[in-house]
């Protein structure tokens, strides 16, 4: 983990959520080939990617995408012509995202931070090399964002072992809320948490004086 050190937007509109237009980023897809030690996450029920397998409800429109974004599926078109798909590791596409977003005068996105991701090592680089490609991409073209934290998976005590450490090293060593494509509202960084208020008996809880903490820290 260490800070962003590209290209600094000066410009962006960071401060406030009135009016503006925010999407959810996953960046949780990977493709074969990508440099990121998997393959096909998010894109496959099982061990192969194979029909019967695939979970994604539409096969993405590729053909804006340069011949080093496009990874080669077992899958064919109708004309019998190799069906790609893309991958959220390669920090051309997240570029190409938010020219999209420029585009379309969407202001910025909430990525997502999966809490699970935090207790593995390499799912944990991962996502922070995906932090830096959004943090280069948003300044870029202008575009705003801040963490989501999605809570799915965690258990009982988790929140204070995993989650609120993983706050304080962006916050403090990485310095996200420094950098000026992050989203702030009333002055202070915004962050969001997916997961809470769930009537499935869900381990994990705010009732500990986690919140507090974190809102200390913000």
């Amino acid at each position: 983990m260490s800070p962003y050190r590209g290209f600094k937007n000066s410009k962006i509109d960071n401060q406030g959520l009135h009016g503006k237009i925010m999407c959810g980023y996953q960046g949780w897809f990977t493709a074969k080939g990508d440099g990121s030690g998997s393959d096909w996450t998010h894109y496959k029920a099982g061990k192969e990617l194979k029909p019967g397998s695939i979970t994604i409800d539409l096969w993405p429109d590729m053909s804006e995408m340069d011949k080093d974004e496009k990874y080669p599926t077992p899958f064919k078109h109708a004309d019998g012509s190799t069906a790609y798909l893309f991958s959220s590791y390669n920090g051309k596409t997240v570029d190409r995202h938010f020219g999209w977003m420029k585009d379309y005068k969407i202001n910025g996105v909430f990525l997502q931070r999966f809490g699970v991701n935090l207790k593995r090592p390499d799912l944990y680089k991962r996502r922070n090399v995906i932090t830096h490609h959004v943090q280069s991409a948003a300044n870029k073209h202008g575009r705003t964002w801040a963490m989501m934290y999605d809570l799915t998976g965690f258990k009982a005590g988790d929140i204070k072992k995993h989650l609120i450490p993983d706050w304080v090293a962006l916050k403090d060593k990485v310095k996200i809320t420094e950098d000026p494509s992050y989203l702030h509202h009333k002055g202070k960084p915004v962050i969001s948490v997916w997961g809470i208020g769930f009537d499935d008996d869900r381990k994990y809880s705010l009732k500990p004086k986690s919140y507090d903490f974190i809102s200390q820290r913000s």
